[in-house]
């Protein structure tokens, strides 16, 4: 029972004694040493003794519990916050871990798992449902992308990574609200040869009008094979063997400059094809041609030149008919009436 009266200086039964309300490093506790010498066991010892006692020991783990079950463990590899769920309507644990892998940041519920682990060379986040985790792992030499899908009752793992020199993915989707309707894909659709000699890139978009657009230069070391229409809104310089192969119409708006211009034939027979650069006096005119002939007369040289293509009747010298043809242009002539000179 308590202790009614004066405390004497001496020690009493400890459970007789008033609670303290403040500590001090030069507070006495009772120390009991059994190992000692009769008349030696019983000694006094600070608060402050004990302290630098306790810190220069080892302990296998320290948990400080916290209120609503959150708990704090600090083991001599690291620490680990954990503060499990409080109600049936969120079911989220919450773990904070600092280990010799890093800090990892956890919080799983019965749907999956999401955590996010800071390492030291690495970073990933990940997250785990059904069994199945998709995973994102930044490191020294890129990201690598993980991928678990089941395939025939087996847990099959794919990866993708992108890299300063490489992007290993087969399709990206772009969604910018500059895009029309937000969904755009570029990507790299299956070859038609098996032995992938082809390399096939499939645009897509969510609008009818769709198109590829290289704003860089393209070099094309091999035959280039275009098997729907082709516009092209620039300068076109060809340094090669040009084989033109025509069916239906060829249209052509605008000035079409030309060097040289082969025809099979012309229309309505004669040899189709009349050159400025291989007659000195430009004399159209004097052709071999049988009336409803068409010809076509070329001006292939860096010139304007007058060429003449009929004859004017009357008496005293002679005189032609001429059209100025600018420099590399073509114009088409057609023969007129039974005239061998006359040309319209």
């Amino acid at each position: 029972m308590p202790y009614d009266r004066q405390i004497p200086d001496a020690p009493i039964a400890g459970s007789m004694l008033p609670r303290a309300t403040t500590l001090t490093a030069q507070d006495l506790l009772l120390l009991i040493q059994p190992g000692n010498n009769l008349g030696q066991k019983n000694k006094a010892v600070t608060l402050q003794m004990l302290a630098a006692f306790l810190g220069d020991k080892n302990f296998n783990s320290i948990v400080l519990q916290g209120s609503d079950g959150k708990s704090l463990t600090i083991t001599g590899n690291g620490t680990t916050f954990a503060k499990p769920h409080t109600s049936q309507s969120d079911q989220r644990d919450y773990t904070i871990v600092e280990s010799g892998d890093g800090i990892t940041l956890q919080v799983a519920d019965p749907n999956g798992t999401q955590k996010v682990v800071l390492g030291y060379t690495t970073s990933e986040i990940s997250s785990t449902a059904n069994g199945l985790t998709q995973k994102l792992t930044l490191g020294q030499n890129g990201i690598t992308i993980s991928n678990q899908a089941r395939v025939d009752g087996q847990v099959v793992t794919t990866e993708k990574q992108i890299s300063r020199d490489h992007i290993d993915t087969q399709e990206l989707e772009f969604f910018n609200t500059n895009f029309p309707k937000q969904g755009w894909k570029l990507g790299i659709a299956n070859s038609p040869d098996i032995n992938m000699k082809e390399l096939v890139l499939r645009f897509t978009g969510t609008e009818a009008a769709k198109r590829f657009v290289v704003r860089a230069e393209t070099l094309f070391t091999q035959p280039a094979q275009f098997e729907k229409d082709v516009t092209i809104n620039a300068d076109l310089t060809i340094g090669a063997t040009k084989t033109l192969n025509v069916g239906g119409n060829a249209n052509v708006n605008g000035v079409l400059g030309i060097r040289q211009l082969l025809l099979s034939g012309a229309v309505g027979g004669g040899d189709g094809c009349w050159v400025c650069s291989a007659h000195q006096n430009n004399d159209f005119y004097n052709q071999t041609a049988s009336t409803g002939h068409l010809w076509f007369v070329l001006n292939d040289t860096d010139t304007t030149q007058s060429v003449k293509y009929g004859i004017i009747s009357g008496g005293g010298a002679i005189s032609y008919e001429t059209v100025s043809m600018p420099s590399h242009s073509i114009t088409a002539f057609l023969r007129m009436g039974s005239k061998w000179y006359n040309w319209a």
